[in-house]
């Protein structure tokens, strides 16, 4: 929090300045001096496109574990310009979709997974950005789940990977699905224009 003693002089100038203007500007100021800047954040979302776990009724009865890298690396992309401040991921879902499942009889789940941990990379490896793990979820998944969510390890500042670009490097425990499991998902971040 801080603390100091401040002194306003008012100048008088030919412009008018309403009363109702000044009052949110002084509250504005003094949001941001007490540490209330976290009144002003708001959600932004990302999809995570589509991808597909490939599975394998034979190795899913063997109990074989599942490759750690059996998800591609995933390219987000936030929409329009970020404005200055603080960008971070505040959680992150997966979850089915129909694409994998065939006959129609197919019932797919998430059942297969024990755990997921998702790290951040840079696109531009001479940004001199670190690899970040971001989130994490420890299962296992209940018999019929169709989602997951992830918890943040930590609030990071992402805004420097978001001006290099980034790819999500998903990284899967459990055993191999019985047959293809298709998911995609969604980042949610939270920006703090302050």
């Amino acid at each position: 929090m801080f603390t100091g003693l401040f002194t306003f002089t008012r100048s008088v100038t030919t412009q008018a300045v309403s009363r109702s203007g000044r009052r949110a500007a002084f509250a504005a100021l003094a949001l941001t001096l007490s540490g209330c800047g976290d009144l002003l954040v708001f959600p932004v979302e990302a999809e995570v496109e589509e991808f597909t776990v490939p599975g394998n009724p034979y190795l899913h009865h063997d109990g074989a574990p599942i490759q750690q890298d059996s998800v591609p690396p995933v390219e987000l992309s936030l929409n329009g310009a970020m404005p200055p401040g603080k960008v971070a991921l505040s959680h992150l879902e997966f979850f089915l979709t129909q694409t994998a499942i065939e006959p129609q009889d197919d019932q797919d789940d998430l059942a297969f997974l024990t755990g997921v941990d998702v790290y951040m990379q840079p696109l531009d490896a001479a940004s001199g950005l670190p690899a970040l793990k971001i989130a994490e979820w420890a299962g296992p998944a209940e018999a019929g789940a169709d989602s997951v969510t992830l918890n943040v390890t930590e609030r990071y500042d992402l805004t420097q990977y978001l001006h290099v670009g980034f790819r999500l490097d998903i990284r899967t425990r459990g055993v191999v699905p019985y047959d293809d499991v298709s998911l995609r998902g969604i980042a949610h971040f939270e920006v703090n224009p302050i």
